[in-house]
């Protein structure tokens, strides 16, 4: 089975709230990591606010699976976690 290739996108909304930073997410990022599902709470080193480059917590609001593409891709659409009630 072929790994997924994974991202991460925000909603329109959000952009300004949340950056992704992949050379963070090369160097910091451990390979056991579990993908996580719609509504997890989580907190990467490459999830970042963009003023600060600091880790911020982000809700998973939606998984985006294109299974169709080579390889298949994970869409991880996120949201600041203090957006969401």
């Amino acid at each position: 089975m072929v790994e997924p290739d994974v991202k991460w996108a925000v909603y329109p909304w959000d952009e300004g709230k949340v950056a992704h930073s992949e050379t963070l997410c090369e160097s910091l990022c451990d390979s056991s990591y579990t993908l996580p599902g719609n509504g997890d709470l989580i907190m990467l080193p490459c999830l970042v606010n963009p003023e600060t480059y600091e880790p911020i917590p982000v809700r998973v609001v939606e998984v985006r699976e294109y299974p169709e593409i080579d390889p298949p891709v994970l869409i991880f659409v996120v949201t600041p976690a203090g957006a969401l009630n």
